[in-house]
């Protein structure tokens, strides 16, 4: 596993996006790349894939964080259900702590249990694998920092699709990185997932 005050010189890369907002785009794409390049070397992940036994699920979609309404995962459950019609493939991962029950029962009110894994809270080597696996991180919160699950996705090579909130839009470039939704919108957040799916079809 690995502990936070060895991700710390990861943030002082990037200094948590706040230097970064009055920067031109290029400063903060390249200190974006020196930080989730940072983050991959402290997590042992190999961004060109260091899992051969693990094969790539492009249409499982990964959460990671604590089950709460702030963290979005109820959302997440609601655009889940409104894309299960078109690909049939679809299914996410949530995996953390909080209100299991309470997204199970969401995922079963949805029509969606079959399609959603709940593997608790992970770390180390459990969610290297899980990086590894999935094709899409989501991440839909209310609120945010710069969260580190996202520059973990990152620094495994994953798209990622969080909202426009806190320091999420300096990491979450449009269209080079991943895709932005708006919090609390299942419509902006199925938007935004709908073109990575497309790709991981083709």
């Amino acid at each position: 596993g690995f502990h936070l005050q060895r991700l710390q010189p990861a943030f002082d890369v990037f200094d948590l996006g706040v230097a970064a907002a009055g920067e031109p785009h290029g400063g903060v794409q390249q200190r974006h790349e020196e930080s989730v390049e940072h983050v991959a070397r402290l997590l042992l992940v190999d961004r060109d894939g260091n899992h051969a036994d693990v094969a790539r699920e492009p249409h499982t979609l990964l959460f990671l964080g604590r089950l709460e309404e702030e963290k979005g995962v109820f959302v997440l459950i609601q655009a889940l259900a409104r894309l299960a019609g078109v690909r049939p493939q679809l299914k996410v991962i949530i995996a953390g702590e909080g209100d299991v029950e309470g997204v199970r029962t969401a995922a079963i009110a949805a029509g969606v249990a079959g399609r959603v894994e709940l593997p608790g809270w992970v770390a180390g080597a459990a969610k290297a694998r899980l990086l590894a696996r999935s094709g899409i991180f989501v991440l839909p919160s209310r609120f945010e920092g710069v969260p580190m699950a996202v520059l973990e996705a990152q620094a495994a090579g994953l798209p990622v699709v969080a909202t426009r909130v806190g320091g999420i839009p300096q990491v979450v470039i449009e269209g080079y990185s991943g895709r932005l939704a708006e919090p609390d919108d299942v419509a902006s957040l199925v938007a935004a997932l709908k073109p990575l799916l497309a790709d991981a079809a083709e």
